[in-house]
């Protein structure tokens, strides 16, 4: 038979195996977010450096 005090600890490992995963749930989504973040901001520097390499190849073809 399970005492009060041991159902109470139970409850709390409960409460803190549940509040575990919201913070590994939480830091991959953050993960997910800055890695997304990261990824478009290198294709939009890839982007503008081949823009800019291709105006610089116009301007020397038309010289």
């Amino acid at each position: 038979m399970c005492t009060y005090k041991c159902m109470h600890l139970n409850n709390m490992s409960l409460y803190y195996y549940i509040l575990y995963y919201i913070i590994i749930y939480y830091n991959s989504l953050l993960f997910i977010i800055y890695s997304l973040l990261f990824i478009l901001y290198y294709l939009l520097l890839l982007f503008f450096f081949f823009f800019y390499v291709k105006r610089k190849m116009l301007y020397i073809m038309y010289l």
